[in-house]
C-alpha cells in the first residue's frame, strides 16, 4: 500500500522586517528554525499553518512590503520550492443560470 503523503509549509524571510511581520502574524506554535533545502543549504525558515497562509503572504507581499521565499516539505524529505501558482481545488461544478429568472416557469 502506498504511503500517505503529508505536507508542511515554510517561509524563509529575506530581511529583519519580514521576520518581524511573520512573528507577529503567526501563533507561538510556529517556530523559525534552521531547515535543510533540497540543495543542501540550511536556512532559517518559519513553519506556517497551510498553503492558504502562503497564498495570503503572496497576495500581501506589496502591501506588507515583505520579502520571502516559500517552500514545501513532503513527508520528511528536504524542503523544495513552493509550486507557484497555487492550484485551485476542484469542487462542485458552478451552477449557471440558463436564461431563466426566478418568476419564469
Amino acid at each position: 500500500m502506498a504511503e500517505k503523503k503529508s505536507y508542511r509549509y515554510f517561509i524563509e524571510h529575506k530581511n529583519a522586517y519580514t521576520n518581524q511581520v511573520l512573528s507577529d502574524k503567526l501563533s507561538p506554535d510556529y517556530l523559525c528554525e534552521p531547515r535543510t533545502l533540497w540543495t543542501g543549504r540550511v536556512c532559517p525558515a518559519w513553519e506556517v499553518p497551510d498553503r492558504r497562509f502562503v497564498n495570503f503572504l503572496l497576495k500581501s507581499k506589496q502591501t506588507l512590503k515583505i520579502e520571502f521565499d516559500a517552500f514545501i516539505q513532503e513527508n520528511n524529505k528536504p524542503l523544495r520550492p513552493f509550486p507557484w501558482p497555487i492550484a485551485k481545488r476542484k469542487g462542485a461544478p458552478v451552477k449557471r443560470n440558463l436564461g431563466r429568472t426566478r418568476n419564469s416557469k
